[in-house]
Parts: structure tokens; C-alpha cells; sequence
């Protein structure tokens, strides 16, 4: 196996992996149906049907935006934990690869130095898509007009949030698992 293909699979892995996992999020049609169910929960109504004037339905609607907001905070917890995680591997593969000697830089025909800031060029994707989940994110103000329009934005930004975190998280682990390889091949 030469540098070339080691670096291939493992980008390969990590985007074949972030793919079928993307896949298995609900598309635009499941997402309505999961904001319907939500709504039907909250509201006891059908989407998009509301009266402003009803204080339950205000309650109801309220309480719908807050749950959906809780995920996004959790998603957002999420990716503060990898950013710490991500920059503590980095530091450890750098370490890692000033102190390879040169005559193990090439091990079975792989520039292990190389694959080290592979794997640490992984873990800095991971983090910007991690700070990109950070970034404050309105959206139209007419989606604050009446509680649907706000729910239905809410519920699919929701969504686009996970698909980030999702492909984030496997970046880490396939860059964990390469810098874990490199380092165990230098060891042995």
C-alpha cells in the first residue's frame, strides 16, 4: 500500500460513511411530517391551523419553538465538546509526528508523517463545521410573523444542523482512527 491509496481510502471512508449516514435524515417530505406530528402534539391541531387569539393555542405553539430550540442548544453543546476533543488530538498528532524518527517516516511503503496531517487536516474540517454550527442563524423575518412559519423554519434547521454535526463527528472518528494507525505502525 503507497501514501496515495492510504490517503484515498481514508478520505474515501470518511465521505462514503458521511453520505450513508446523511441518508438515513429524514428528506424535506419526512420533515413535514415530523413538524405535523409535533404540531398535532403541541397544538392538538392540524398544521398549520392556529388561532392567535387562543391562549392555548399561543401556549401550545410556544412550547413547540422551545422544544425544537433545545435540540438545536444540544446540538450546539455537541459540537463544543468536539472542539475541545478535536484540538487535543491535533496537539497529540503534531507531538506525535516531530518525534518520528526519519528512519521510520516511510513504513510499509506509507508516509506515516503525511497521514498524521491527514488525519489532523480531518479534525480541523471537523472543528470549522463545528464553528459553522456556532453562527447565528435568523433566518427571514417573515418567518416570525405567525407561529407555523417559525415552526416549519425552525424544525428544518434543525435538520441541516444534524446533517453538519453528523458528517463533524465522522470526520473525528476516521481522523482518530487514522492518526491511531499511523502512531501504532511507528510503534510496533
Amino acid at each position: 500500500m503507497n501514501t496515495t491509496l492510504a490517503a484515498s481510502i481514508a478520505v474515501g471512508v470518511a465521505l462514503v460513511w458521511s453520505v450513508i449516514a446523511t441518508l438515513r435524515f429524514p428528506g424535506f417530505v419526512a420533515t413535514n411530517t415530523l413538524r405535523d406530528n409535533l404540531w398535532r402534539r403541541y397544538l392538538d391541531k392540524v398544521y398549520p391551523n392556529y388561532v392567535a387569539t387562543d391562549p392555548n393555542d399561543r401556549t401550545g405553539a410556544d412550547r413547540l419553538v422551545s422544544y425544537a430550540e433545545r435540540i438545536i442548544d444540544r446540538q450546539i453543546n455537541k459540537a463544543r465538546g468536539i472542539l475541545p476533543f478535536n484540538s487535543i488530538v491535533i496537539a497529540a498528532f503534531g507531538f506525535e509526528r516531530g518525534q518520528i524518527d526519519q528512519s521510520l517516516t516511510v513504513l510499509k511503503n506509507v508516509d506515516v508523517r503525511f497521514m498524521l496531517v491527514l488525519a489532523m487536516a480531518l479534525l480541523a474540517l471537523s472543528s470549522l463545521l463545528c464553528l459553522v454550527l456556532m453562527l447565528v442563524r435568523y433566518g427571514p423575518l417573515a418567518s416570525y410573523a405567525v407561529f407555523a412559519a417559525e415552526v416549519q423554519s425552525t424544525i428544518h434547521l434543525v435538520r441541516q444542523r444534524s446533517v453538519v454535526l453528523e458528517v463533524a463527528i465522522i470526520c473525528s472518528i476516521v481522523a482518530l482512527v487514522v492518526g491511531a494507525l499511523m502512531i501504532g505502525l511507528i510503534e510496533l
